[in-house]
């Protein structure tokens, strides 16, 4: 007789992102990041996409420059500029509502900038939608990755991925899991 496992989707799918990390997420090990990491790690991207387009507005490298340490700075509440003036800790959040939602229809950052963008309805702030779609969410997923961190929509996200392109690791999970019971709908983003 075959043991029986019980778990939420999330705890499923992590499970195999701690099996197979590499082809996961191309990270040796990774945490989850928890609400606070994922603000600041998305305070810093947003304070880095303001300064780059400021950038594009002033010019010059030395601006790049002063403007990304400055950016950074005031992103990790070292001072040194406005950096994210623009953006409040519930601004912030409504952008990670967003990339969460486009994480629970399966679309990763190279689908939102070619335009798909599932049924959430968009941002009430084109500009802001615009620029999260273009820089915002990539960024914050390889600001992400290269703090091995994931958040909580990339376990589904990055399970699905293994399954759809590691053929070896799907037959390997199919011998182990038999069969699949749902006890309630698990409602993604509600």
């Amino acid at each position: 007789m075959r043991a029986v496992r019980a778990g939420t989707f999330h705890t499923f799918a992590a499970g195999l992102l701690r099996e197979w990390p590499r082809a996961a997420t191309g990270l040796d090990a990774f945490a989850i990041a928890g609400a606070p990491q994922q603000l600041a790690v998305l305070r810093d991207v947003l304070a880095r996409s303001s300064a780059l387009d400021d950038d594009a507005a002033a010019g010059g490298a030395d601006a790049v420059s002063e403007r990304r340490a400055a950016a950074a700075a005031a992103a990790r509440g070292g001072g040194g500029g406005g950096g994210t003036a623009w953006v409040t800790e519930e601004e912030a959040r409504v952008v990670l509502r967003r990339i969460a939602q486009w994480k629970e229809e399966g679309l990763a950052p190279d689908d939102v900038r070619a335009g798909l963008s599932g049924d959430a309805p968009p941002l009430a702030d084109a500009a802001l939608e615009a620029r999260v779609r273009a820089h915002v969410y990539g960024a914050y997923q390889r600001a992400l990755r290269a703090a091995s961190l994931l958040d909580f929509g990339d376990l589904v996200l990055c399970a699905t991925s293994l399954l759809r392109t590691h053929r070896p690791v799907l037959d390997l999970v199919r011998s182990r899991v038999r069969h699949v019971l749902v006890d309630e709908f698990q409602v993604f983003g509600a």
